[in-house]
């Protein structure tokens, strides 16, 4: 007897693609999560704490800022409350002086309202 096909993949592969998409979601509800922990964070912090690659964290922070999951965060001249929380994390990381921060992306959950976050 034959089997009818419902998809292009091997026998037994049909759930690839689906079980790939769940993995997707659980990677980017965890980076959802632990932005939202955090207060602000930047993608090479998430690639520390999650153990995911560098492509695979902004491939999802991207995705999430296109859901309004998370926003990114501006640099203003004098640090706002979003940097103030976490300033001596972030100097103990060695990101010190405006410059410093300038050169990082920032991101915050979409629940943030700081007026530097869009």
């Amino acid at each position: 007897m034959v089997e009818t096909l419902n998809s292009w993949a091997p026998v037994g592969e049909e759930d690839t693609k689906s079980s790939k998409e769940k993995i997707k979601e659980m990677q980017k509800d965890a980076i959802e999560e632990l932005v939202k922990e955090k207060g602000i964070t930047f993608p090479t912090e998430i690639r520390r704490e999650l153990g995911l690659s560098k492509d695979r964290v902004y491939d999802l922070l991207w995705e999430l800022v296109r859901e309004n999951r998370v926003k990114r965060h501006g640099v203003p001249s004098a640090p706002c409350e979003c940097f103030q929380k976490r300033m001596g994390e972030f100097w103990s990381m060695g990101i010190k002086g405006q410059g410093a921060f300038k050169r990082v992306s920032w991101f915050v959950h979409s629940s943030n309202e700081c007026e530097h976050a869009r």
